[in-house]
């Protein structure tokens, strides 16, 4: 794995989360993007564990993991993808921008991360 690769640790077992992931995918497999690589967490939920985070916590963030090492979280990690495939560069840049990156990287802590795991709880006490 080149320096330029990252690896995507996602929630297969949340459906707006494995949608969100799929889309990136399709682009990636379009654009011929070899630079990304899929993890999918309900397949294996030990693979973040080396870096001291139990399956629930990797599950509940999207992490990625660069080629040197560096495990990214939340914003950093859309910012990781996003830089990888052509039509959302425009988002990686913008995702910097000091205005920008407080109100962005809010928005994912207070509001999807904590909104995703209520839907993920609710829909695993109807399935289970």
């Amino acid at each position: 794995m080149s320096d330029l690769t990252v690896t995507v640790f996602f929630n297969g077992d949340c459906p707006i989360c494995r949608a969100e992931i799929r889309h990136y995918r399709a682009h990636a497999e379009r654009e011929k993007v070899t630079a990304l690589q899929w993890v999918d967490l309900a397949q294996h939920p030990e693979a973040l564990a080396s870096h001291g985070l139990t399956a629930a916590q990797a599950k509940r963030r999207l992490y990625t993991l660069s080629g040197n090492g560096g495990l990214k979280c939340g914003l950093d990690s859309f910012v990781a993808i996003w830089a990888r495939l052509p039509r959302y560069r425009w988002a990686a840049r913008a995702a910097n921008w000091p205005v920008i990156r407080p109100l962005a990287a809010w928005t994912y802590d207070r509001l999807a991360v904590p909104l995703l795991a209520w839907l993920n709880r609710r829909r695993e006490a109807r399935e289970g």
